[in-house]
């Protein structure tokens, strides 16, 4: 397992960056600029620099050669940096590493550019990945294994009415099958298939290879992930999310990103599963004057941020991200329990809400199990105070303080600037939002929290 890394002279780190992480797998956001990206390049870097140097073109002479090396590698210094590289892990250098007690695995957004024809063994040798054999021996016996596991996957996690053939006589190009449009395509695939279906093909080919690969090897796994998911709607982010978390349950994860949404959506549906107590922690990365921080942004309760809003009104930025992801948290469960899209932005969420449509809760079940209530009434012969009967019964669901809530939410939504976006907004140096709006904001919190815990008989746990 990883325990830490530290890096030093390189991408955006010119002071030493060090990231504690105790063997747990991480989910961690940070602002384009922050060093997020630069973290899953140190991984490359040390795991796959010799995979890294095949890429150096040759050139005439050894003098050219020498620039065209020294060029190729002074992408990953620190432009501001004349000391070399240092990255260790666990405290080793790449050289000391103990390489065969660890299997790697390393995906990106750039795993995900496309081409005129899209190739199984292009996106095999794209991948940074430990590879037990030859690819072109892995690629020979494992694609039809892999073409049956994609396109279950495709059918039974993501429903979508699309499958793929790997075609091994045409040189592993892969068709795409559109059986109710009578779509079957290889070249020019782009006119006809989406991009969010292409990536999903191109990211259940890359996890089932790793998956693969990971069955009955004693070896310790790490996977990880820079951005791979923002280019999905929410509802297969979420699907996605949920495949990785139950597929890799044993194996470490770092998951990088620098969208909001998906970094509180990921957190809500990691605690949903029960996989966060001691598996998992959540990170933000900062950067200030060229210095780097990672900070542990687990959500506490309201009541919590309140207490420590009274003992520390100097640390606005630390708390009101806290309320910001505290509110997000309460939507998504809000949401789930009503069953109107726990898998949406925030802010749509939000406004299904505050639409004032009718709202059914009764002891935690809702609107589906009153129709099942409604429907069992239906079925009696007896139709005497048949509609009084069915009235007592959507009175029974329909939610007391609903009134109560909208006035919350409508109040919250003044300092949407405090519940809705993240503190790099502010000016740097000051916070986005005054005192003032901040502890009216955690009053709020606090108010929708104790709400949301009677509506649903039950507390929403902090994260």
């Amino acid at each position: 397992m990883i325990q830490s890394i530290s890096i030093n002279n390189f991408k955006a780190f010119r002071e030493e960056f060090f990231f504690q992480i105790n063997s747990q797998s991480q989910l961690i956001y940070g602002d384009n600029g922050a060093g997020k990206s630069s973290i899953y390049e140190a991984f490359k870097y040390y795991f796959f620099k010799s995979k890294l140097e095949s890429a150096i073109e040759n050139a005439s002479t050894p003098e050219e050669q020498e620039q065209v090396e020294a060029d190729f590698w002074s992408k990953y210094a620190n432009r501001n940096s004349t000391e070399p590289i240092d990255i260790k892990i666990n405290t080793f250098k790449s050289e000391d590493f103990p390489r065969n007690n660890i299997n790697v695995f390393l995906m990106s957004i750039e795993n995900l550019t496309t081409s005129e024809v899209l190739n199984f063994e292009r996106i095999v040798n794209d991948l940074y990945f430990d590879w037990p054999t030859d690819i072109g021996q892995f690629c020979s016996e494992s694609h039809e294994l892999i073409e049956e596991n994609v396109n279950k996957k495709i059918r039974e996690n993501f429903n979508e009415e699309f499958s793929i053939e790997i075609d091994l006589e045409n040189d592993y190009n892969i068709r795409f099958l559109i059986p109710d449009r009578n779509i079957s395509v290889v070249l020019d695939y782009h006119r006809y298939i989406n991009e969010s279906r292409i990536n999903l093909t191109i990211i259940l080919i890359c996890l089932s290879i790793a998956e693969l690969h990971n069955k009955g090897n004693e070896c310790t796994n790490l996977m990880i992930f820079d951005d791979i998911i923002t280019s999905f709607d929410i509802t297969n982010r979420s699907h996605l999310l949920k495949y990785i978390l139950k597929t890799f349950s044993n194996t470490q994860i770092i998951l990088l990103t620098h969208n909001v949404h998906l970094f509180n959506l990921a957190m809500y549906i990691i605690n949903d599963s029960r996989l966060a107590s001691d598996t998992w922690k959540f990170n933000n990365i900062y950067e200030f004057k060229d210095i780097h921080k990672i900070l542990d942004v687990s959500t506490p309760t309201a009541e919590s941020i309140n207490n420590n809003f009274n003992l520390n009104e100097s640390n606005l930025d630390a708390i009101g991200n806290q309320v910001r992801q505290r509110f997000e948290v309460l939507l998504y469960e809000f949401s789930k329990l009503l069953l109107i899209g726990s898998l949406e932005e925030s802010k749509e969420i939000l406004t299904r809400i505050e639409s004032r449509k009718p709202i059914y809760i009764r002891n935690g079940k809702g609107a589906s199990d009153l129709v099942e209530e409604i429907e069992s009434q239906l079925q009696y012969n007896n139709s005497n105070y048949l509609k009084n009967r069915i009235l007592s019964k959507i009175n029974n669901y329909k939610i007391v303080e609903y009134y109560d809530l909208i006035d919350t939410m409508e109040k919250l939504k003044l300092y949407r600037k405090v519940i809705l976006h993240p503190m790099s907004h502010g000016i740097i140096g000051r916070p986005a939002y005054t005192v003032k709006e901040l502890k009216f904001s955690i009053e709020l919190l606090c108010r929708l929290e104790k709400l949301f815990n009677r509506l649903s008989n039950s507390t929403v746990d902090g994260m």
